[in-house]
């Protein structure tokens, strides 16, 4: 047989609970399986002489080391999905110290909906030992509010729209209607969705600024529920392109959203970013707009319960600090950072999709929620720690490029004007204007796309400066600066505890400084 002249692969458990159970079960049901696993070791010493399946508990993770040598393991699974930030650092050290590869289970829900298996297996990231934030969900309210709707999700190859994919279909959606204008992306997310056996699903290759493609998908699919993630979101290169960046993340959220409305969708989700409060950036205003607009529609769409969701950067997607700071270190450095004060919120693609359908699943209408980011996070600290992590073998200096176009030092969740009110989770909240204090901007937007379509930017600035309060253009003088005035705004302070050197000369700012690159497109 197979199984006979296959090489068996000893697999050592980290953690003895429900996650556990069903990867050893359905370890030991695929027949064909070269893994055995040899033990499982858990923390609770109530679980002391048991056995999961024939395979005996240990109850101490500091037995880790003695378990690997003693069974002759081969690769461990830290298999905890509830553990803490501290707690996976811990056990993650620990195993890491073994020499052997180790592995983690995807942080999606399947184990609440009782479908772990072992093709939820997958390397631990970087992004899991720095930034594990455990979020608790109501999955049942969840996959009633999904189950049987055909779901269209704008930008679905990005890294935020392929997560709410793979989410979905997990629950039981009628059918999956994928939008994206990069055809590569797209085709990747089919193959994700190919591998996890659900083959409901569309592909429509399509730019959300041609209303007419957009309305042919809307007429066929007659979309339930929309969730609208396609956008430029790269800070400095909108800076200097901000016709591009309002005729997509503008205009093409207007022409979306209003399909939404116009086909009766039941509910339609704006992805909305923490760049939008205080916009320092044209990308920002952007996006600020977009939750207006999301806004406005719900007035005149009463069928469509219209809502936008706002959150900070996730780590690990397409463009952002983790993968480009990864790949810095491994080339021996440096790693560049922009200002040695500079501050981001953050949290995992996973967790902040995971909210996401959370919010959406509300009954709330013609709102815009936030979510629970935790503290924002010095970069310059990030990058120590991944450094830190990642143990290169020689050391790795860190080099401060300046600002770059459009940048903040800090990033806000929330308008010091607006008010932050509680929902029915904890780690998402409600953000109100205050009352009569916002004007409609949907008979403002025809001027706005007639400047972007002459390319006439100092016009485009200059309206945005006009129509949104909060906004005030960036001053390009100030790329490249270390100054502690710098685009200032309240946040951390304090010394950035590391040797490090200014980059200096001709200042062609760094485009893999990537603190705001978080493209969804």
């Amino acid at each position: 047989s197979l199984r006979e002249v296959t090489a068996t692969m000893h697999l050592l458990i980290v953690g003895a609970g429900e996650a556990s159970e069903m990867i050893v079960r359905s370890i030991q049901k695929e027949r064909l399986s070269a893994m055995d696993v040899v033990a499982l070791v858990d923390d609770d010493t109530r679980l002391q002489g048991q056995e999961i399946h024939g395979v005996p508990i240990y109850t101490s993770t500091d037995l880790i080391g003695h378990l690997v040598h003693d069974k002759s393991v081969d690769e461990i699974l830290i298999a905890i999905p509830s553990a803490s930030l501290e707690d996976f650092q811990r056990i993650w050290r620990l195993c890491d110290a073994t020499g052997l590869p180790v592995k983690t289970l995807r942080p999606l829900q399947s184990t609440q909906l009782g479908r772990v298996g072992v093709s939820d297996i997958r390397e631990v990231e970087i992004e899991d030992v720095l930034g594990r934030q455990p979020v608790k969900t109501d999955y049942t309210q969840i996959s009633r509010f999904i189950n049987g709707e055909t779901v269209l999700i704008s930008g679905a190859g990005g890294s935020i729209g392929s997560e709410l994919a793979l989410q979905i279909c997990q629950h039981g959606p009628r059918r999956l209607v994928l939008v994206d204008q990069d055809e590569s992306a797209l085709y990747n997310i089919h193959e994700k969705l190919s591998q996890m056996y659900f083959q409901g699903h569309d592909l429509y290759v399509a730019d959300i600024r041609n209303e007419e493609k957009l309305d042919s998908i809307f007429s066929k699919h007659r979309p339930g529920l929309v969730f609208h993630a396609a956008a430029y979101k790269h800070v400095p290169l909108m800076e200097l392109h901000p016709d591009e960046a309002i005729l997509n993340n503008v205009r093409g959220t207007y022409n979306i959203a209003r399909a939404a409305g116009e086909h009766h969708s039941r509910c339609f989700v704006n992805i909305s970013t923490d760049k939008a409060v205080e916009p320092a950036n044209v990308m920002g205003a952007t996006k600020y707009l977009s939750e207006r607009i999301v806004s406005d529609l719900g007035m005149l769409h009463h069928e469509t319960k219209y809502c936008s969701v706002r959150f900070g950067n996730v780590l690990g997607s397409r463009g952002s600090v983790i993968p480009i700071f990864r790949r810095q270190i491994l080339e021996g450095g440096p790693v560049t950072v922009t200002h040695p004060e500079m501050s981001r919120y953050f949290m995992l693609i996973s967790e902040a999709v995971d909210l996401v359908l959370q919010a959406a699943s509300f009954e709330d209408r013609n709102v815009v929620y936030a979510l629970e980011m935790g503290k924002p996070v010095r970069v310059v600290d990030l990058a120590n720690q991944m450094i830190e992590l990642m143990n290169p073998p020689e050391p790795v200096e860190i080099v401060f490029t300046g600002l770059r176009p459009g940048e903040k030092i800090h990033e806000l969740l929330v308008d010091k004007c607006e008010t932050r009110m509680d929902s029915d989770h904890p780690m998402i909240y409600r953000v109100r204007y205050p009352v009569g204090s916002m004007q409609p901007v949907l008979d403002m937007l025809p001027t706005l796309w007639l400047y972007a379509e002459k390319m006439d930017n100092d016009s485009i600035r200059g309206a945005l400066e006009q129509w949104i309060p909060s906004y005030h253009p960036f001053d390009m003088r100030q790329v490249g600066s270390l100054a502690a005035t710098a685009a200032a705004d309240d946040g951390p302070a304090g010394d950035a505890g590391v040797h490090h050197r200014h980059m200096t000369g001709d200042m062609n700012y760094s485009w893999s400084s990537a603190e705001d690159q978080e493209a969804d497109s």
